[in-house]
C-alpha cells in the first residue's frame, strides 16, 4: 500500500512537471527598439468566458474574424517618466468634452511589463455651447498622467498559479473659468484609484485560426486573469469635492467606479499577448489575437512542438521603394510561391520563387500600412510566413 501510495505521488509529481509551463522574460519578445502588434479582431457577439484549470483547452478557431489593427511601439524618452523604455501613442478625453492625443508610456525589464502612465496635451477648451458665454474655458494642463505605482500587465516569470494585486492613483489637473457658477481659475483634479489584481488561473492549450491560411493553429499558454477596478473621483484644488452642479452641467458623475476585466493568454516567443479577451460588467466586448503567433510562437501539433519549416528572412523591412529580398533555405529546385496579403486576407501580391535569395518587387499602387505573407512549397503547404511594412 505504501509503494502504491509514493508511486501515485511520483506519476501525479512527473504529470505536473510536464504541464507546468512558465513564460520568462526571454520568451516575451517586444523589442524595445520598436515594435508592431498586427492584431486581429474576433466576432464577441457568441463568445464565452474562459475558465481557468489544469490541462484545458480553449477553442476560439470557429468565431468569425471582423477586423484587423495595429499596435505601434515606439522608444520613449520623457524626463516625466524617467524609467519607462517603451510608449504607445493614444487618445484620451477630456471631462467627456474633447479627444486629445497623448502618449502612453511603458516599463519592460527582466520583471515585467508595466504600466507607467501618460503625457498629457496642454489646451483650452470653450464652454460656450454649455454656459452660452465665450469666456467661459477649462484649460487641461501637460502635466503627466503619472502612476504612484507602476501596474503590471505581466510579471516574470508567469507561472500557474500566480497571483498579486497592485494598487495606484494617477490624477488630470484642469483650471476653469466659468461665470456661470463663479468660479475664476477653479482648480478641478481627476483623479483615478486602481486596483489590479493579477490572477494566473489555468494552462492548457489554446486554438486559433491563422488569418493568412485560415486554418487552426494550437498553442501552449497559460492563462491571466487580470482584473483592474477605477474610482475616478473630481476634486478642487483643496482636496474637496467638486460641486456635483458643476458636473452635472457636463454630465459628469463623481465617484464612478468601472470593473474591467482582460483575460491574457501566454505563449513562449510572442512579443505580447496569444490572444486577448476584454470583459466589462460580465460581457465580453472585444477579441484580439496577436497574428506574430502564427509566426513565431511555440505552435502545437499531435502533442508536438514545430518549429517554421524553412528558416528564411526578409530585408528591408519596412519595404524601400516597393522592392525587398527573400532569403530562404529552399531545398529542391521546384517552382515556390509567395503571397502577400492585407489585413483582411485578400491577396495583393503574387511571385514564383525558385531561388534561395529572390527579389521582390511589390505592386506600385499598394497603399503604406502593414501586409501579411507566406511562402508555400510545390504541394501548396506554408513553410514560411511573416509581416511585411511598407
Amino acid at each position: 500500500m505504501k509503494n502504491l501510495i509514493l508511486l501515485s505521488f511520483m506519476l501525479t509529481l512527473c504529470i505536473s512537471i510536464q504541464a507546468q509551463i512558465t513564460i520568462n522574460h526571454w520568451d516575451h519578445t517586444l523589442d524595445l527598439t520598436g515594435d508592431t502588434l498586427f492584431l486581429t479582431g474576433l466576432d464577441p457577439a457568441n463568445a464565452t468566458i474562459p475558465q481557468g484549470g489544469v490541462d484545458m483547452v480553449w477553442d476560439y478557431s470557429g468565431i468569425a474574424i471582423t477586423t484587423s489593427t495595429t499596435t505601434e511601439y515606439n522608444v520613449a524618452s520623457d524626463a516625466d517618466f524617467p524609467n519607462s523604455n517603451l510608449g504607445v501613442n493614444t487618445t484620451y478625453t477630456i471631462l467627456g468634452l474633447v479627444t486629445l492625443p497623448g502618449q502612453n508610456h511603458y516599463t519592460l525589464n527582466n520583471q515585467g511589463f508595466y504600466d507607467d502612465g501618460r503625457t498629457n496635451m496642454a489646451i483650452g477648451i470653450p464652454l460656450i455651447s454649455f454656459t452660452g458665454n465665450s469666456a467661459d474655458t477649462i484649460f487641461t494642463s501637460d502635466s503627466p498622467q503619472k502612476e504612484s505605482n507602476p501596474i503590471p500587465y505581466i510579471e516574470f516569470p508567469l507561472d500557474y498559479g500566480n497571483t498579486s494585486t497592485t494598487t495606484s492613483t494617477a490624477s488630470n489637473q484642469y483650471i476653469g473659468n466659468v461665470a456661470a457658477f463663479g468660479l475664476s481659475n477653479y482648480g478641478v483634479k481627476e483623479q483615478y484609484t486602481t486596483v489590479s489584481s493579477i490572477d494566473v488561473s489555468g494552462w492548457g492549450k489554446l486554438i486559433l485560426t491563422d488569418p493568412t491560411t485560415m486554418q487552426p493553429d494550437t498553442f501552449e499558454v497559460l492563462l491571466q486573469k487580470r482584473t483592474r477596478s477605477n474610482m475616478m473621483n473630481y476634486l478642487d484644488d483643496q482636496g474637496n469635492a467638486t460641486s456635483p452642479t458643476l458636473l452635472g452641467a457636463f454630465g459628469i458623475t463623481d465617484s464612478v467606479m468601472t470593473n474591467i476585466t482582460y483575460h491574457y493568454f501566454y505563449a513562449k516567443g510572442v512579443n505580447r499577448f496569444t490572444f486577448l479577451i476584454y470583459e466589462q460588467d460580465g460581457m465580453v466586448t472585444t477579441m484580439s489575437q496577436n497574428d506574430e503567433a502564427f509566426t513565431k510562437a511555440f505552435n502545437v501539433n499531435a502533442e508536438e512542438v514545430k518549429p517554421l519549416s524553412v528558416s528564411h528572412r526578409v530585408y528591408p523591412n519596412p519595404v524601400q521603394n516597393n522592392q525587398f529580398q527573400l532569403e530562404l533555405d529552399k531545398n529542391n529546385s521546384a517552382d515556390w510561391t509567395l503571397e502577400v496579403y492585407n489585413l483582411v486576407g485578400q491577396t495583393v501580391h503574387q511571385a514564383s520563387i525558385t531561388d534561395n535569395n529572390s527579389s521582390i518587387y511589390l505592386d506600385n499602387n499598394l497603399t503604406t500600412g502593414h501586409y501579411l505573407y507566406t511562402v508555400k512549397n510545390e504541394n501548396g503547404q506554408v513553410i514560411a510566413k511573416g509581416k511585411l511594412a511598407l
